[in-house]
């Protein structure tokens, strides 16, 4: 197997900076008095020439100028102009004599339950789903606005016409529904490539690299005219005129999409099928989504770097330090120290290959022990290149018992700090991707760059809360009741209605619900999905937001401006007719009369006097056939409706 040392070339690192010089870690404490202000703090820094601060809210699109400029030996700033509610970003920058180092902390208080999105997922045809796939779906939707599934045409070998036309069905799809934030390919599709570069450095991997963000992208210029190049080791990476490989480098424009991928192609050290891994993966997914599965708060590095420049490892340090405390990050080689500990966050660095980190991660290791973090960050040679044999990236999201996102680090720097108060992991890495001179790092390379992928679920968050239990719905004689029991800490409920299985539709409570139940008075006709979610608020050490849980989804027909409705609660199956339900609109008895297509009356009777549901329980097997039921009321109305009983 072939390790190669990450090539670190830069002027600065012949100088004298340590490690230390790059470990910027700030405490944040939230003053919550009459007057509140967001307190920050860091340990002397006696190299610190002076520290600028700059602020933004989340969603301007620069930090703007500076706040404050602190004497270098200031150990923390507070800032008072602060409002209750608001995303805020904090950029430090510490002055030193010969760098910079940067930390970014993401602050704020009572935070609003985020926007509803909808998510495109993209399934090879060949792909052969396991049954808890119906599970992970439905737990999707919940989350999100919508979900729209499209089968696209499977290929596990570079497919020039086939990603044109995955693209064409992305674009289309966006087009028809603007609130499409997320696309998640599954399964063998095909994957595009571009560029002509090496972003570990080395000359025998120069070559066009794996770039999803070309599906999300969605105007930019994307030329394939240029480069004409074979040097790259691996025939995959040839790029030449024409051949469906695009020229770029970096990203011609801003994209679009979020995108990310759950793929198990190539991975012969797993003795598992694809099937067995994506059924693996879903039910990871669905323990940690319904926070069955609950990581600790914490963090862990291998740091296989620290005696070379650049010091890639100090940047997510200052993150995990951000988003977790100093006290909950575990610095060990986590071959030796990852099999339990139940992290949230893990990052590994050093000598790379294909499918391993030298001494620290190997691919053939995770198909047979526990790594029990949640996500995983990587930094060595070869590793961003994905679509490779037994490839570190993917054989992470397919080990037990808990990676579901994985990617190429530090070169581009991930903004990871804004996942504190809610962010999804693919709202960092689509920040990364777009960034260009918003968030500054020392150590950041090929911004922009095309090869940076998120291997995974990118809908999925650092924290998911409890969902409410064992929803129900029944007609009453006022409407429908809405009954379901509790998610632990939550703080009140909502309900969403729709009349489609792939949305979640809209909400229908206009306050907050406290209690357990509710009653919709209003009812229309036909089939419609309720959804009731949690929501719990949230305190992290940046500070506190609501959360909204998944749902718990159930479905139900109503049909309330009929006299008499019949609903086959049971329907008939091998030969037996189960329980039926009658609902009438006002107090009556039922007659009631079963006849074959002869004619022939084989089960009868009456219910008593009662108002709207009648339930009558034949449990009866039945020659095959046609049946009709006949029904009549006290009050003079009458309902026909045909059975057809089969074996």
């Amino acid at each position: 197997m072939r390790y190669i040392l990450l090539l670190i070339v830069s002027v600065a690192f012949l100088s004298a900076e340590s490690y230390e010089d790059h470990i910027f870690p700030i405490k944040l404490s939230i003053d919550s008095s009459s007057s509140p202000a967001f307190v920050f703090e860091w340990a002397q820094d006696t190299n610190s020439l002076k520290y600028i601060v700059s602020k933004k809210v989340y969603t301007d699109s620069s930090f703007g100028k500076p706040i404050a400029i602190l004497s270098g030996d200031a150990v923390g700033f507070a800032d008072s102009s602060i409002a209750k509610g608001v995303h805020y970003e904090y950029k430090f920058e510490n002055y030193q004599t010969e760098i910079s180092t940067y930390n970014y902390v993401s602050v704020g208080f009572d935070l609003p339950i985020k926007e509803r999105t909808s998510v495109l997922l993209l399934i090879a045809d060949n792909t052969d789903l396991p049954d808890n796939y119906k599970t992970y779906r439905d737990l999707l939707l919940s989350g999100h606005l919508n979900i729209y599934e499209q089968t696209m045409p499977a290929s596990l070998e570079f497919d020039k016409e086939k990603n044109i036309e995955i693209k064409q069905t992305i674009q289309s799809f966006v087009a028809k529904d603007s609130t499409i934030r997320y696309v998640l390919l599954i399964g063998n599709v095909p994957i595009p490539y571009s560029g002509n570069f090496s972003p570990d450095g080395h000359n025998d991997h120069i070559g066009a690299y794996p770039a999803d963000i070309w599906f999300a992208e969605m105007d930019g210029d994307w030329s394939d005219e240029i480069i004409d190049a074979d040097s790259a080791s691996a025939s995959r990476q040839h790029n030449f005129p024409g051949d469906g490989k695009f020229d770029n480098y970096y990203l011609p424009s801003k994209s679009e999409l979020i995108i990310a991928r759950i793929d198990f192609r190539n991975l012969p050290d797993f003795a598992e099928t694809e099937t067995e891994l994506f059924e693996r993966y879903f039910e990871k997914n669905i323990r940690y989504r319904t926070s069955l599965y609950k990581p600790q708060a914490s963090a862990f590095i291998s740091d296989g770097f620290v005696s070379y420049g650049g010091f890639p490892a100090t940047t997510i340090y200052n993150q995990f330090a951000s988003l977790f405390g100093e006290d909950n990050i575990t610095q060990k080689n986590m071959r030796d120290s990852m099999s339990s500990g139940n992290y949230t966050m893990a990052y590994a660095c050093g000598s790379g290959g294909y499918e391993s980190i030298l001494l620290t991660l190997y691919s053939a290791d995770m198909a047979k022990q526990d790594y029990d973090a949640v996500f995983l960050s990587c930094f060595g040679s070869w590793l961003c290149d994905w679509d490779s044999q037994n490839n570190l990236l993917r054989a992470a999201i397919a080990s037990k018992p808990s990676i579901l996102c994985s990617w190429f680090a530090n070169r581009p720097q991930i903004p990871l700090h804004n996942l504190g108060l809610g962010n999804t992991i693919g709202d960092a890495i689509y920040a990364a991707q777009n960034n260009k001179t918003l968030y500054e790092y020392w150590y950041n390379n090929y911004l922009q760059g095309v090869h940076l992928n998120l291997i995974g679920d990118p809908t999925l968050k650092l924290r998911h809360i409890d969902m409410p239990a064992d929803l129900s719905l029944l007609k009453g004689e006022n409407g429908l009741e809405i009954n379901w029991n509790p998610s632990p800490n939550a703080e009140y409920y909502n309900i969403y209605k729709s009349n489609s299985e792939n949305s979640t539709g809209i909400k229908i409570n206009k306050e907050p619900l406290t209690k357990l139940n509710y009653l919709e008075k209003k009812m229309l006709s036909g089939k419609f999905y309720y959804t009731v979610t949690a929501v719990e608020k949230v305190t992290t050490p940046n500070g506190s937001y609501y959360e909204e849980s998944a749902g718990i989804r159930d479905s139900i027909e109503l049909y309330p401006n009929e006299d008499i409705v019949v609903y086959l609660a049971n329907p008939a199956q091998a030969g037996v007719i189960g329980e039926i339900s009658i609902a009438m609109k006002e107090k009556a008895s039922i007659a009631y009369s079963l006849s074959n297509s002869a004619g022939q009356v084989v089960l009868s009777g009456n219910t008593i006097n009662r108002s709207y549901n009648h339930f009558l329980n034949f449990n009866t097997i039945l020659v095959p056939g046609a049946y009709f039921l006949n029904i009549e009321s006290s009050a003079g109305k009458k309902k026909n409706i045909k059975i057809a009983v089969i074996r």
